[in-house]
């Protein structure tokens, strides 16, 4: 049995019927739309996903590009999050300020170094995908730690679904950074993963249907980020 193809297959038919709800239903805000445009691109990685599981080795290029592309939509939806709060503090401008093209930035260097060097350079490409894990979980934390108590159950399954996958990608190629390749099983669990993840995301999104969230009331954003200093720790 194929698990990858299976579980990729699987990830592929979910975020596609979340991205057909979310087209439907929550497309009047524009976090509403890029979360949508998220579960798009989610979409077509995991049904390139497949296809490698499948042995169709023509379509890494595709692949690898797309492995980004999705890590760049979820960093500007998770940053537009912050939208309500940096009306209130300069903290929050800063961070989304420099924090949104300094990521989208880092992602865009390892697309170009993943397409014209392919596994030329598979240390520095693993590397870096290591470290877009660790961007996403550090975006993540931000929200959970500058968000308010009492509206939480409103955005934790977005935290625990977007979190899983940042900290499984992180598991993974922090793995594949240590043993010089990366694991065929723990690359065919990331399918389950984000297949497992789609229905907490489309829970937080039935519960944020037009994403104003007025739940940042924190007056500064806390810029010690424990998921990067934990992640480094980790790797050495």
């Amino acid at each position: 049995m194929n698990l990858g193809l299976y579980s990729y297959l699987g990830a592929a038919i979910a975020y596609g019927f979340f991205a057909l709800l979310l087209l439907f239903s929550w497309r009047c805000s524009l976090q509403g739309k890029l979360l949508t445009l998220t579960a798009v691109s989610s979409a077509v990685w995991a049904i390139l996903a497949a296809r490698i599981a499948s042995n169709a080795t023509d379509l890494g290029g595709a692949y690898l590009a797309f492995e980004i592309l999705r890590y760049i939509a979820w960093y500007v939806f998770l940053f537009k999050l912050f939208d309500p709060a940096v009306v209130q503090g300069s903290g929050y401008r800063k961070f989304v300020r420099w924090g949104l093209p300094l990521s989208v930035a880092f992602a865009g260097l390892l697309l170009i170094n993943d397409y014209f060097t392919g596994s030329g350079q598979l240390a520095l490409s693993i590397t870096g995908h290591v470290f877009l894990a660790l961007i996403g979980l550090a975006i993540i934390e931000q929200l959970f730690r500058n968000t308010a108590v009492r509206h939480r159950w409103a955005v934790k399954y977005l935290f625990i679904g977007a979190g899983g996958i940042f900290a499984f990608d992180f598991y993974l190629y922090a793995d594949a950074l240590l043993f010089s390749d990366i694991d065929r099983e723990l690359w065919e669990a990331r399918g389950v993963i984000n297949l497992v993840a789609v229905p907490l995301l489309a829970i937080a999104a039935a519960r944020n249907k037009n994403w104003s969230l007025n739940v940042f009331v924190s007056r500064d954003i806390g810029l010690n980020t424990p998921a990067i200093v934990g992640g480094g720790r980790d790797l050495l």
